[in-house]
């Protein structure tokens, strides 16, 4: 981290004694544990268009739930955005990854016990009606066809023009709107 972000971060979380890497997570970000005198907050910085973009919205939905106790997720503390890169600074929360628990599972039994209960995790926050604060007017999936062609576009994503073309072709019928979680990972 360099002099210039070091200082914008602590303007925010005081002065930062140590930083960790945090390995197992960050697929789109490089994820840090930043350690203060008196607490850690986790930095994620994102460097790639896309996943700056991804990121800033990402603080954007922190930014809103710091407000509303329906939905548990880490408090929000600031967005640094810089010419190079993008950073979030949110409260660390202690916990394992699946991935890390999945790895220490003592059975194929456990394992399959864990995937099963995040798996119910996931259908139920999908099956519920977003907080007012989330709803959108206009299709939404119409945005998401016009992002998914300037990646496409842009060469920044796996699709190509030839299968979103298909895609537009062939499109799915209208749903009601639900809570997604955009970037849902083991890890």
């Amino acid at each position: 981290m360099n002099q210039s972000l070091q200082e914008k971060i602590e303007k925010i979380t005081g002065s930062i004694h140590k930083t960790n890497t945090l390995d197992e997570q960050g697929w789109t970000s490089k994820v840090r544990r930043i350690f203060t005198s008196d607490r850690s907050y986790l930095l994620k910085s994102s460097f790639k268009e896309k996943y700056r973009e991804w990121l800033k919205e990402e603080a954007q939905v922190l930014k809103k739930l710091s407000e509303n106790p329906e939905i548990s997720v880490p408090e929000y503390y600031g967005f640094i955005e810089e010419k190079d890169g993008d950073h979030l600074i949110m409260s660390f929360e202690d916990g394992m990854s699946l991935t890390a628990a999945l790895t220490k599972a003592a059975s194929e039994t456990e394992r399959k016990s864990l995937i099963r209960s995040f798996g119910r995790f996931l259908h139920e926050f999908h099956e519920k009606e977003p907080l007012d604060i989330f709803k959108s007017e206009g299709d939404w999936l119409q945005d998401q066809l016009l992002k998914a062609q300037y990646y496409a576009e842009n060469g920044q994503c796996d699709g190509n023009l030839s299968l979103l073309e298909n895609l537009k072709a062939d499109r799915p019928s209208p749903v009601n709107q639900t809570m997604i979680h955009g970037d849902c990972t083991a890890e």
